[in-house]
């Protein structure tokens, strides 16, 4: 049974190790946050890069809407908490069907 691509691009997001530094000194968000920017471009979305720490960047999409004076501001957090002592694969997405990889 096929699927979307929201499956594929969650699997895709879940693969990423992007534990907070905080918990895992050799990882940050940094590369969860090139797949975000990356996707962005790839759709045709204006995006870019804010500098806030080292490796550990903001990334800003911009959607054109049909009203400029109205606006809609979407955030989430893109690090991971700490994955130490879990009993299961934590960047091993899975789901009842199978993933086109």
């Amino acid at each position: 049974m096929p699927h979307s691509e929201v499956i594929d691009t969650l699997a895709d997001l879940i693969s990423i190790n992007s534990v907070n530094p905080a918990y895992d000194s050799a990882h940050s968000e940094e590369q969860i946050q090139k797949y975000v920017l990356d996707y962005f471009r790839a759709h045709e979305i204006e995006a870019w890069e804010q500098p806030v720490l080292p490796g550990r960047p903001n990334v800003i999409g911009k959607l054109a809407g049909r009203n400029f004076s109205r606006r809609i501001v979407f955030e989430a957090h893109c690090d991971t908490a700490g994955v130490e002592g879990m009993t299961i694969p934590p960047f091993d997405p899975q789901t009842d069907v199978p993933l086109n990889k």
